[in-house]
């Protein structure tokens, strides 16, 4: 997960394996607008970030095993049950 936030800055978290605790990988001080990706070379994900798209900073990076296809998407949450997003 590649993730900016108003509190932590651009984050990069996963898991290294199925059931495992969540590692984070944070930049303090960035905050929206910002572009973020996830780079996927064999098994070393690498997470990204920039403020224009074009010229991008590594945050982190880890060897996670995947299948040879994934699924990605977004996700966005207001983290108030009583306030949409």
């Amino acid at each position: 997960l590649m993730a900016v936030t108003s509190a932590n800055g651009v984050t990069f978290q996963r898991r290294t394996a199925a059931g495992a605790t969540s590692v984070s990988t944070v930049q303090a001080g960035l905050v929206t607008p910002y572009w973020v990706k996830i780079s996927r070379n064999g098994t070393r994900l690498s997470g990204y970030a920039s403020a224009n798209g074009v010229d991008w900073t590594a945050i982190g990076n880890d060897t996670i095993s995947l299948g040879s296809e994934v699924y990605i998407g977004l996700a966005h949450t207001s983290h108030n049950a009583a306030q949409l997003g």
